[in-house]
């Protein structure tokens, strides 16, 4: 079905259909069509349905053919007519396709020599009678028009009209009664049916859909982060010729999801048992790996490894190769040219090596290595470079290819299959793909690059395409090709994005995680990206560039991975874009790194990928909240199917905040016709085994209509949610995991298990009753009730035991210019910091001391103000009577070598911070008392933080009742 919205295929023997009129339908569009067109959808009368084409200059209205309809099914017809084209006959057919609500119109042209099309109009008329349109809407982009809404009168439902490309020309015109619509593009495009498998040329689809407005509207990125509005709301008059542009116009969610179930409709091959796993291994800088040596080779098997340990099954194969290419013969701007093909670009590029010629020996070494481990080698390829197979789809200054040629598409695409069959890859990721030729339109060079991921993604099961390189401006129609957009809609180095970095954070991975969320946001609440294809993009790339010089070819930042933020990111991709895991930087390439990173947290990784594996269906529907990531809220994820799903939120903030505000109700999908009598919303683990293996505790249990009472977030940290429908009340322990029981007058509480300290649970009771003592896994505790609703003291440790929270702000008070405050860290908390170092016992150099997400087993103070400081101030910090300065941190770590100045205004400057460990070890009971002064701007001072202790679990109870 996917397959046939983006290219319907005529059937091979049309069964002639006898009649005036075909009915086509879907679950929910109900359409007639005669043999001049459409003439009615869902109770809507159309008065007229006519179409355009220019081929070769000459103007073919669909009111002077003569059609019939030829094909007649339940969810197809086909018209079929013939004019001629100077001495060629050419056969136009009218395919109309229904599926959902969506009512497609395609246009098929075939003919027996070239043809030139320089306009198509699926719609040059559809006129609507009895329609009337209130203040309607279309969506643009930086080529054309995306998407036109209709918006209802009163209670009649709204209308969307677009077509599958990027480059429409949408109007409408109201009068008389008539409500019409125009639907067209200008491809300018030369097509041979000789040169596409005799296969007629076939229009993107135009597509007609209703749609209930919802009255809730989706606000715009604003301030740095408008830039990822890849799609702007302009005012449309139905009445007057030129369109009304108005400043601050928002567009409805029904608008943005009736949109956004096309594109995924459209979407080839969705995942039904895999996800996309997928290491892009230039973000571990492995172009600075020489596979050409023992060292080399060692080095790299290392990431093979340990890409199989963690469950990803794909990696972008980047190293250098100097036994077969050079940097030194680089053609392409960039300089990458010698790790393109698998080290084998170059003289691909030159015609000195083809597919079915043999494998040089390194490049074997890692074929073989590569399906010994399950893991394939997807080769990094830039389709626009000079190859010479074929001097006459270069550009004149025989620089560059042209992708518009559609000699140049079938040349790579026999290529690439070659190489695919014969090196096992089971990928392959774009770059370089510039439509900047002269000699085609853009459309032309649009047209012939999606052709080319189409045609394989079709023809190779699992085949995971990572597209870069404006991939992200092209919109949901190319991106429905697979396998995602471009993550980070840029670059993601670490100087690329620092100027988008709104909270610093002491952690990398953190930041990249709330910038991913933000991306997501532009994509998916104007880039109109289905779930299907949004990107992930789980840890960092490392950064590449030193101080000075230029890019090291050599090892360089190759022990960078954030222990302690990395948690925060995974759940982020995860819970953001599940379904395409873009994975990057991973402790492999350090040999050190690599031996210690734990085997826990190799299995947390896996088991959270495989949940994505177990939970397609929910990770399809996944949406965003509505208020954008990082403005002063806690932002999030729901992925509601059949009344049951999982909530991700995430609190990029130094302090805690509350929840979402989400209710269970139709607007987040619940459906009131199934609902239960009750819901139940439990936590997963996030913080030390993972979802699969790690507790769950019950939240709240709640009916049709009401909010969620979600807990406040800690600062800086993720939580996922699962609701599912109960039947049945049942009495539960709120706010930790554990069962409750009520026996007699007596509650049980027992496998009670909660972070140190002291806390307040609840326990929610099915039927009345006077409760007179409370046991939490046999230990009697204090209690409060108030009818169903017993409220219970615990404190989870010994006797005493003291709460931490992450990112917990220091208790303190201003004086001047002077902060004087104080904070307990717990036993529990130091042995946190002692097992860690024990665990992932790494021999740290100095210069990585200088980096704050490295040398996770420190405890870390991190200041955060309301607005950015300079990184050229001098403020002083005493803890416990020890003096030092706090230092600046960035997103760049060459600005955090000693001897290194950074410029001022550092775009990734993130803040400031300071390692408390040594205080720490000599502390009284750990109690740090903190000076700190010299900060210019005091009123700038928002919190002082700690940083790399999450909250622990103990099934331990203290008695609180006598």
């Amino acid at each position: 079905a996917n397959s046939q919205v983006l290219f319907y295929v005529l059937p091979t023997v049309i069964i002639p259909f006898v009649g005036a009129f075909c009915t086509i339908h879907s679950d929910s569009l109900l359409a007639s069509i005669s043999p001049s067109g459409l003439q009615s959808f869902n109770g809507i009368n159309v008065t007229r349905d006519l179409a355009e084409i220019t081929l070769n200059g000459t103007v073919i209205d669909s009111s002077g053919l003569t059609s019939s309809i030829t094909s007649c099914t339940a969810d197809t017809a086909i018209l079929i007519a013939s004019t001629m084209l100077g001495t060629s006959t050419v056969t136009i057919s009218t395919v109309y396709t229904v599926q959902s609500r969506f009512l497609y119109k395609s246009i098929h042209i075939d003919a027996n020599t070239t043809l030139n099309i320089t306009d198509i109009a699926p719609y040059s008329h559809l006129s609507l009678s009895n329609v009337a349109t209130n203040n309607p809407i279309k969506l643009t982009n930086q080529f054309g028009d995306t998407v036109l809404y209709l918006r209802p009168e009163s209670v009649h439902p709204g209308i969307m009209v677009t077509a599958m490309n990027p480059f429409l020309m949408l109007a409408c015109n109201q009068t008389q009664g008539l409500l019409d619509t125009t639907v067209r593009y200008q491809p300018k495009l030369l097509y041979n049916g000789a040169d596409y498998n005799h296969e007629p040329f076939r229009s993107d689809a135009a597509i007609v859909a209703l749609y209930t407005p919802s009255s809730v509207e989706v606000p715009l990125l604003s301030g740095p982060h408008a830039g990822y509005n890849l799609n702007s709301p302009v005012a449309v008059s139905c009445s007057k010729e030129v369109d009304n542009r108005q400043e601050g116009i928002l567009m409805d969610t029904a608008e943005r999801d009736v949109m956004i179930q096309a594109a995924s409709l459209a979407y080839l091959k969705p995942p039904t048992n895999e996800t996309v796993k997928l290491n892009v291994a230039w973000c571990e800088n492995d172009y600075q790996i020489d596979i050409s040596n023992a060292s080399g080779i060692l080095e790299y098997e290392r990431i093979l490894t340990q890409l199989q340990a963690l469950g990803i099954q794909h990696v972008t194969f980047g190293p250098r190769n100097t036994n077969v290419s050079r940097r030194a013969n680089a053609t392409d701007s960039w300089g990458w040219e010698e790790v393109l093909w698998l080290t084998l670009g170059e003289d691909i590029r030159q015609n000195r090596w083809m597919p079915k010629d043999a494998l040089p020996s390194t490049v074997e070494t890692f074929v073989k290595m590569a399906q010994r481990l399950g893991v394939g080698l997807n080769p990094y390829i830039y389709p626009i470079l000079a190859f010479q197979q074929n001097p006459e789809w270069l550009n004149p200054d025989g620089q560059q290819a042209q992708i518009g040629d559609v000699r140049l598409q079938n040349w790579l695409l026999e290529t690439i299959n070659a190489f695919v069959s014969q090196t096992g890859a089971r990928g392959a990721t774009f770059d370089y793909t510039f439509f900047n030729s002269k000699d085609y339109s853009l459309y032309a060079q649009w047209y012939g690059w999606r052709r080319i991921l189409t045609t394989l993604r079709s023809q190779h099961e699992g085949f995971a395409i990572d597209s870069r390189q404006l991939n992200h401006e092209w919109g949901p129609w190319m991106w429905a090709a697979g396998s995602y957009a471009e993550p980070y809609m840029s670059d993601e180095n670490a100087e690329t994005w620092a100027k988008s970095i709104v909270l610093g954070d002491p952690h990398t991975a953190r930041m990249s995680a709330n910038h991913l969320r933000l991306i997501s946001y532009g994509y998916k609440q104007y880039g109109l990206c289905p779930p299907e294809a949004t990107p992930g993009f789980f840890s960092q790339q490392t950064e590449r560039n030193p101080p000075v010089g230029s890019t090291p070819m050599t090892d360089y930042n190759i022990r960078d991975f954030d222990y302690f933020g990395y948690k925060y990111g995974l759940l982020s991709s995860i819970g953001t874009a599940g379904l395409n895991n873009v994975i990057n930087m991973i402790p492999a390439r350090d040999e050190a790194e690599y031996k210690a990173f734990p085997d826990s947290e190799v299995r947390y990784i896996r088991e959270w990928l495989r949940w994505t594996d177990m939970n397609i269906p929910y990770l399809r529907v996944t949406k965003m909240f509505d208020v954008p990531p990082l403005m002063n809220s806690v932002d999030g994820t729901y992925s509601i199917v059949n009344n049951s799903g999982f909530i991700f939120l995430f609190n990029p903030f130094a302090t805690p905040q509350p929840a979402v505000n989400m209710s269970v109700s139709r607007h987040f999908g619940f459906d009131p016709d199934t609902a239960p009598s009750f819901f139940r919303v439990t936590e997963l683990d996030v913080n030390q085994l993972g979802p699969v293996l790690g507790n769950q505790s019950d939240v709240a249990m709640v009916n049709f209509g009401q909010s969620i009472p979600f807990p406040e977030l800690d600062g800086r940290s993720a939580r996922v949610y699962f609701i599912q429908p109960m039947e049945d009340c049942q009495s539960l322990l709120l706010g930790a995991a554990g069962t409750a029981k009520l026996e007699g007058p007596n509650v049980h509480l027992d496998n009670v298990w909660g972070p140190y300290g002291k806390t307040q649970l609840t326990v929610q009771l099915c039927e009345d009753a006077s409760v007179h003592a409370v046991f939490a896994n046999g230990v009697p505790v204090d209690f409060v009730q108030s009818g169903r609703l017993v409220i219970v003291t615990v404190t989870f440790g010994n006797d005493g035991s003291v709460a931490l929270r992450p990112s917990q702000a220091i208790n303190g008070t201003w004086s001047g210019d002077v902060f004087e405050g104080t904070i307990t860290v717990p036993r529990w908390a130091q042995q946190q910091l002692v097992v860690r170092n024990a665990t992932f016992n790494v021999p740290w150099q100095d210069s990585e001391a200088l980096v704050p997400w490295l040398v996770p087993g420190r405890l870390i103070l991190f200041l955060t103000t309301k607005e950015r400081l300079d990184a050229t101030e001098k403020i002083t910090l005493t803890i416990n009577g020890q003096s030092q300065r706090l230092q600046p941190t960035f997103n760049e770590r060459k600005w955090m070598t000693r001897g290194t100045a950074p410029p001022t205004a550092n775009p990734s400057f993130c803040g400031f911070w300071a390692d408390a460990t040594p205080a720490l070890l000599v502390a009284d009971d750990g109690l740090l008392r903190i000076t700190m002064q010299d900060m210019q701007s005091p009123e700038q001072f928002e919190a002082l933080t700690i940083d790399n202790i999450h909250q622990q679990f103990t099934s331990v109870v203290a008695s609180t009742s006598p």
